[in-house]
């Protein structure tokens, strides 16, 4: 029996994510790939709840120099540069600009790795994320030189269809752009869920007394309280829909930096405040009891994981994530800054309760069909594959 071959890859990150370990554990266990996760080791490295001896991809640390220019901060991760040369991975995944200071260092240390080890790079970049990837070179015209230098031959892995057009606008070939649709580990996910349809009762009642929430549903917002998430947009369409639904309440989960402005404007509002939550099992408890899922500023990851839980949502077209809500399909979208629109949206779903069971089921059925772990995964292990055959290639080539 023929042995297969295993690609040897390096997924660069500055921290080992919570919600991204189900993806590195399964890339991991594939027969085809040997997997090795960089992180930051000054960075907070977050694992999830369960034995770190449960995870069955290595890890590498990585230290890179910083400074301060004019009050911003710079870096450059000589370690990587280092770690590809003597390793020699034949792919390394990760975001534009890996290695520092600005796309032109990382594009030539890059350029050198392959004419050395003949390692390929494979960018997984957001729609939020690709514009803004070049320096800021006056002239036009040589700003649209350097993006046909930096995409020419990139390999792109892109969160949404959206990303992909920039990407190929931008200069790169079609057949080297893959859409991985941004996913948390979606099979733990409805495991949870599961479990909770069966256990519900039992922690409910405790649940809602401890967090001073009521038995009629609620609103529910996550996430990390700063600027760009619009706390402040969502509280005054608040103002808005307690004069229609009274009953019903707005539950945010989160710290940050606006959490104290946040609060003292929802005062007299009946905003309930709960700090952020780490564990994805306490978390999901939120996201399960809620009615509608809301994210009035910047879309994240958090959409995937109200879709998980059958959730409407309602959010604006603004962020990585921001497109897999379809309006009037799994959602509404409503028009960035307008707090009336907001308002009204939220008012109409709190009042039709059909409205919300068939949005819900929509986002179940589009987890399933093609946002989850799975469709991630074998996106990301296909940009694998071309990204090593190229690299095959290139070293015949200069053979």
């Amino acid at each position: 029996m023929q042995r297969i071959r295993k690609i040897k890859v390096l997924f660069d990150q500055p921290v080992i994510a919570n919600y991204n370990v189900g993806m590195y554990k399964s890339l991991a266990s594939r027969p085809d790939i040997h997997l090795t996760v960089s992180y930051w080791a000054d960075r907070f490295e977050e694992y999830p709840p369960h034995n770190k001896a449960e995870i069955n991809f290595e890890t590498v640390s990585f230290r890179p120099i910083r400074w301060k220019i004019f009050g911003k901060l710079r870096w450059l991760n000589l370690d990587l540069f280092k770690y590809v040369i003597r390793d020699k991975p034949e792919v390394v995944i990760g975001a534009v600009g890996m290695f520092g200071i600005n796309t032109v260092v990382s594009c030539v240390a890059e350029y050198i790795c392959s004419l050395i080890s003949g390692t390929r790079f494979v960018y997984r970049a957001s729609y939020g994320l690709l514009p803004e990837v070049s320096i800021k070179i006056p002239a036009e015209g040589l700003r649209r030189i350097w993006y046909k230098v930096l995409y020419r031959n990139a390999i792109m892995l892109t969160y949404t269809q959206k990303a992909a057009d920039i990407a190929i606008a931008l200069g790169c070939n079609p057949e080297s752009v893959f859409i991985d649709f941004n996913s948390m580990d979606s099979e733990d996910l409805q495991k949870i869920r599961k479990k909770f349809d069966g256990s519900v009762k039992k922690w409910k009642p405790y649940f809602l007394r401890s967090n001073g929430i009521s038995d009629h549903g609620y609103v529910l917002f996550t996430g990390r309280l700063s600027e760009d998430k619009r706390l402040d947009l969502l509280i005054e369409a608040w103002k808005h829909v307690i004069e229609q639904v009274p009953d019903t309440l707005l539950v945010v989960v989160g710290s940050g930096p606006d959490r104290e402005r946040g609060i003292d404007m929802a005062r007299g509002l009946g905003v309930i405040f709960v700090k952020g939550q780490y564990d994805t099992r306490e978390l999901a408890k939120y996201y399960y009891l809620s009615d509608i899922v809301v994210f009035p500023g910047y879309a994240t990851l958090s959409t995937h994981f109200a879709m998980c839980f059958g959730k409407p949502i309602i959010c604006s077209q603004y962020g990585n994530e921001a497109e897999y809500i379809q309006d009037g399909i799994n959602g509404f979208v409503y028009k960035y800054g307008d707090v009336n629109d907001l308002a009204d949206k939220l008012i109409r779903l709190l009042r039709n309760h059909e409205l919300r069971c068939r949005f819900g089921l929509a986002s179940e059925r589009m987890v399933k069909e093609i946002i989850n772990i799975q469709h991630m995964v074998d996106t990301i292990a296909k940009a694998i594959h071309f990204a090593g055959r190229m690299g095959k290639s290139k070293n015949s080539n200069l053979q």
